[in-house]
């Protein structure tokens, strides 16, 4: 019974100590009802020995293969009856025999007893003493047991490592196998009696340098079929129930990531190429469509055709066709009429609020309003147009540099646009959700609390709120001079020091001159 010998010494040695039947149970991973099956195996075997003529304690050992401390520990806790040559050799009573051996102490006491029998290898250790490797490493490094000894070649010594090997001999044999081009990391495991993940560390460790592109070591079936299906790290975790870093590892070790992101990117691509390919289609019923409809349309009135128009020229239209067909109606109507109506005039009675969007529809079709249309004129003082050519070379937004100058933003852009510079949208110094500080909104800050207001009112009062005011005062002294060398460039003066515009110092008016064209309706006349 292999599985009650390795268990027995732990089931002994926690009911020495007190431990109860739930508790030892769930320790050993084992049923409640199998403790009295245990119990059982234990008095039966050590009865068993001394009835085939076991006069010692070693003898005992010998025939039942438990260590020494476990059967002391039986014969005292089940009160077994022995010859009095075997109870005259345990000389510690029961009690200070449970203060003596410890279980630290019970594990040495195994190990030294396993390499005195003869253990030549970590492993053979593991298997006679039932202590775990990591814990024998662990008493090898603090002192408290002596791990057998090989003399290599060249008379160095080493410690022996599971089955045997030294790293010596896993060095020799990974290099043995670079030498033979093996191309298979499952090779290379095995020769060096490693895991995937601890041959890849011990080549890093020792300046190993495996062959690129080796065929990968799948050994985990669960997570190579899903490597093979591009699953994300999410699903991969959710499915074998280990986590996302152990499935990562895996992956890595088993020398499966370029294959798995290969996969990966096909299912990520195939809704997207799904997407284009609908859109291709959808294109084509499109045009065809559109022939169709602007061949039938030929065939109808002028106002059919004219909304016709409209909509093919438009990705997202706002309103139905048939309002679409009673706006150009109503105008032919008009104009056949010799009657003049304005933008809302026309559109109203279809239910267009906005004469602008009658305007845009009338515009797309190459129709202005029925008023005709008029010029606005915009101030642009000679300084602000000399300040508009250093501009560019600021980093900052047309909204920025045309609170500056006190000219409004459009003017910046089209200036922008003429020449060629790519417009700048806004300055990402700093977002606070649908709030972003500016240049324009830090210069209002700090003149703000120049003028002694409390930080407190600051958002109130600019509109804005407390993260960002907080923000741009405590980054004051990077912000500021930007805006002070930014005002400098623009008014070509070194003599500005406050981080915003002071009124009537640096900005002049003057009459206004023709600068920007906007159109708009033109009031209608009196009749």
């Amino acid at each position: 019974m292999p599985a009650l010998e390795d268990r027995i010494p732990k089931l002994l040695q926690m009911m020495w100590l007190g431990l109860n039947v739930n508790t030892i149970a769930k320790n050993l991973k084992i049923e409640i009802s199998d403790m009295p099956i245990y119990e059982n195996y234990i008095k039966t075997t050590i009865q068993n020995a001394i009835s085939e003529g076991a006069h010692e304690l070693a003898d005992i050992t010998e025939k039942t293969k438990l260590p020494i401390s476990a059967v002391a520990m039986a014969i005292f806790h089940y009160k077994i009856d022995v010859p009095a040559s075997i109870m005259g050799s345990i000389t510690t009573p029961p009690r200070v025999y449970k203060k003596q051996y410890s279980k630290q102490q019970l594990r040495i006491e195994d190990i030294n007893r396993a390499i005195s029998s003869g253990a030549s290898s970590v492993a053979e250790i593991v298997e006679q003493s039932g202590v775990s490797m990591p814990t024998i490493y662990k008493y090898a490094r603090d002192g408290k047991i002596d791990l057998p000894k090989r003399t290599e070649k060249g008379g160095k010594r080493t410690y022996l490592t599971s089955k045997g090997m030294t790293k010596l001999q896993r060095i020799n044999a990974i290099n043995h196998a670079i030498s033979e081009r093996v191309q298979s990391l499952e090779e290379f495991c095995n020769r060096a009696n490693l895991k995937p993940e601890r041959l890849l560390s011990f080549c890093k460790k020792n300046n190993l340098e495996l062959p690129p592109n080796l065929t990968p070591y799948k050994y985990r079936p669960e997570i190579d079929a899903l490597i093979e299906n591009g699953a994300s790290l999410p699903e991969m975790s959710k499915i074998t129930k280990i986590t996302r870093q152990a499935v990562d590892y895996y992956i890595i070790n088993s020398g499966q990531y370029e294959e798995w992101r290969r996969k990966r990117e096909e299912v990520l691509q195939a809704p997207k190429l799904e997407a284009e390919q609908k859109t291709q289609l959808y294109q084509s019923l499109v045009y065809i469509l559109e022939a169709r409809l602007s061949e039938l349309s030929k065939k109808e009135s002028w106002a059919i055709q004219k909304a016709s128009q409209y909509i093919q020229s438009q990705k997202f239209i706002r309103y139905r066709p048939e309002q679409l067909v009673g706006l150009f109606e109503r105008r032919e109507r008009a104009e056949n009429s010799g009657e003049l109506l304005s933008l809302k005039e026309l559109g109203e009675p279809f239910g267009m609020k906005y004469p602008s969007d009658v305007g845009r529809i009338f515009s797309e079709v190459g129709f202005e309003p029925m008023y005709g249309k008029r010029e606005r004129y915009i101030l642009t003082p000679k300084e602000k147009k000399e300040a508009l050519k250093r501009s560019p070379a600021l980093n900052m937004s047309s909204n920025d540099i045309g609170y500056f100058l006190e000219i409004p933003f459009y003017v910046v852009d089209n200036y922008f646009a003429r020449r060629g510079v790519k417009h700048r949208s806004k300055i990402d110094r700093k977002e606070f959700g649908r709030y972003v500080l500016t240049y324009r909104l830090a210069s209002q800050i700090y003149e703000s609390q120049d003028a002694f207001f409390l930080t407190s009112n600051i958002p109130e009062l600019l509109g804005t709120n407390r993260k960002i005011v907080d923000y741009a005062i405590e980054n004051r002294h990077k912000i500021e001079p930007e805006i002070i060398q930014a005002l400098r460039t623009l008014y070509a003066s070194d003599n500005i020091h406050n981080p915003y515009k002071v009124k009537g110092k640096y900005v002049q008016t003057e009459p206004p001159k023709k600068t920007v064209v906007i159109y708009t309706e033109r009031i209608r006349r009196n009749k």
